[in-house]
């Protein structure tokens, strides 16, 4: 098993984004929804999954809560 480690910076100052692991179904897997511009996942993968990664606005989010910086990474023992 590896794990996925998933990192949110939002590049403005207002606004709040969230970021979320789903598995191909749509299934909720992981969530971080802080209230900072930094949000992040570790999840611990089990062998060949596949998971969506998505970024999504809390609530009524201004429009220039969209620049953003996604990184992601798998780490495997």
């Amino acid at each position: 098993n590896c794990t996925l480690q998933a990192r949110l910076t939002l590049e403005a100052s207002v606004g709040d984004l969230d970021l979320e692991l789903t598995d191909v179904d749509g299934n909720r897997m992981a969530i971080s929804n802080g209230t900072d511009n930094d949000e992040s996942i570790d999840y611990l993968a089990p062998s060949a999954a596949r998971v969506i990664v998505r970024v999504f606005p809390f609530g009524a989010a201004p429009a220039n809560t969209r620049a953003y910086r996604l990184t992601t990474e798998m780490v495997c023992p």
